[in-house]
């Protein structure tokens, strides 16, 4: 395997991570925006009017496109991790691995998604070590701390937003909220 195949799916993943940052950067900053615009119609300084309306619905459905944003992000992965072991056992000579069948379910796999796909990448980060020589010695390589480290933030993060979206859920008791309902509802729950 030459290195192309590698660089391909890398640069692949790195680009859907890129328009996922974009896209999640505008639904965030629009988020600002219709909190301000919501809290200027509870103080009375604005009035709801159809193209109020209109731009609410605009940036609800622009939100979706996180949802495949992630989507892409995570078959580009998938893609490159595939890639990495591949190169891995065919141009390092690497051998024994553990997680190479989990490159995509420990993604989804509840309580799995918790882990795996840390000891994924931590197994592909160990192999790229250059200093051993024997297929199996990648094992006795050191893991990144920098790499765990982004990986509790990873968790921590994403369980703290799941977290939150179910309490401004129950609190709505709704469980088709629109992007209005959800930051309204946001704003009542993070005020009390």
């Amino acid at each position: 395997m030459n290195e192309e195949n590698l660089n391909f799916p890398k640069r692949l993943f790195f680009t859907a991570l890129g328009i996922d940052i974009a896209v999640t950067a505008i639904v965030a900053m629009s988020a600002f925006w219709t909190i301000d615009a919501l809290k200027e119609m509870q103080s009375g300084a604005r009035t709801y009017s159809p193209s109020l309306g209109d731009s609410f619905q605009f940036w609800e459905n622009f939100a979706r496109l996180v949802f495949l944003t992630l989507i892409g992000v995570g078959l580009a992965l998938v893609k490159w991790l595939n890639a990495c072991y591949r190169f891995a056992k065919d141009s390092i000579g690497a051998s024994g691995f553990k997680n190479e069948g989990w490159t995509a379910w420990a993604w989804i796999v509840p309580i799995i998604n918790l882990f795996k796909p840390y000891q994924i990448i931590n197994e592909i980060y160990k192999a790229g070590a250059p200093g051993y020589r024997n297929p199996d010695d990648w094992k006795k390589e050191s893991g990144s701390g920098l790499l765990l480290t982004w990986w509790i933030f990873w968790v921590v993060t994403h369980l703290f937003f799941a977290t939150s979206l179910n309490a401004m859920r129950s609190k709505a008791s709704l469980d088709d909220l629109t992007m209005p309902q959800v930051l309204v509802q946001c704003c009542i729950l993070f005020r009390t």
